[in-house]
């Protein structure tokens, strides 16, 4: 299953995905992240006003969820439950 996953995001361009949809958009990620380096382009590409991206310095792609004296959860809980409420 998991291959399966991996798989098929070639068949996807998500930038491009992005760009169609018109509503409110956060992209949240930790600057030890490998993922890290999408979260710009992503934000570049949404194609709503209301565009929003966070860089946790520190943080690694879980946020460091396992070790609680580093952990960011809380900081990405917190500003993913404020932009649903100012968005939904």
């Amino acid at each position: 299953m998991k291959d399966t996953f991996f798989a098929s995001l070639s068949q996807h361009d998500i930038l491009a995905d992005l760009a169609r949809y018109p509503g409110p958009f956060l992209t949240i990620t930790g600057s030890q992240d490998y993922y890290a380096m999408y979260s710009q382009p992503m934000q570049e590409a949404a194609g709503g006003e209301d565009v929003q991206g966070l860089v946790i310095d520190g943080a690694d792609h879980i946020y460091h969820v396992f070790d609680p004296s580093s952990s960011s959860v809380a900081q990405v809980i917190a500003v993913t439950t404020q932009r649903f409420a100012d968005t939904l």
